[in-house]
C-alpha cells in the first residue's frame, strides 16, 4: 500500500514539473515581423530578418513550435533564387514557406529555400515555424532571407 501511494506521490510530483516546465517556456516571448530593407530592383543581395518566438507547445510530440511572418517585394528579369540562413542552432529545425509554395521547407545553409525561374515580380509572404524539444532553450535569434541569380 505504501508503495502505490508513493508511485502516485512521484506520479503527480512529475506531472506537475512537466506543467511548470511547459508554462515557463510559453512566458515572455514576442514575434516581429520579418521587413524588408528595400526592394530588389538589381543583382544584390538584400538581408531582412526576424526575431522570434511565440511558442506553441505541442504535448504529443514533445515539440515546441515558434512561428512569424513577413513580406517582401521582388522585381527582377532574371530567375532568382532564395536562401533562408540561421546562425548554428544544435536541436532546433527552422523551416519556411511563402505564398507561392505552402510546403514547409527545412532551412538548409547549401540549398534554396524558394527558386523562381519564371516570375520577374514577386509579393512573398513568409512563414517561419522553428521546432525543437520542449525542455531545449531557444533563445531569440535571426533569419536571414537572402535572394541569389544562379549563373546558368
Amino acid at each position: 500500500m505504501l508503495k502505490k501511494i508513493s508511485l502516485i506521490v512521484l506520479f503527480l510530483v512529475l506531472s506537475l514539473s512537466l506543467q511548470v516546465a511547459a508554462d515557463s517556456a510559453r512566458v515572455g516571448m514576442s514575434v516581429t515581423i520579418i521587413e524588408p530593407t528595400q526592394k530588389l530592383e538589381t543583382r544584390r543581395a538584400v538581408n531582412f530578418e526576424s526575431e522570434f518566438a511565440n511558442k506553441n507547445i505541442d504535448a504529443d510530440q514533445k515539440v515546441m513550435k515558434i512561428e512569424a511572418a513577413g513580406e517582401t517585394v521582388i522585381s527582377s528579369n532574371l530567375p532568382w533564387e532564395i536562401y533562408a540562413e540561421t546562425p548554428e542552432l544544435n536541436g532546433v529545425d527552422v523551416y519556411v514557406r511563402n505564398n507561392l509554395n505552402k510546403n514547409w521547407v527545412k532551412v538548409s545553409q547549401s540549398r534554396p529555400v524558394l527558386t523562381n525561374r519564371t516570375l520577374d515580380r514577386a509579393n512573398l509572404t513568409w512563414d517561419v515555424k522553428v521546432v525543437a524539444a520542449v525542455d531545449k532553450e531557444v533563445k531569440p535569434f535571426a533569419v536571414d532571407f537572402k535572394i541569389d541569380w544562379p549563373k546558368n
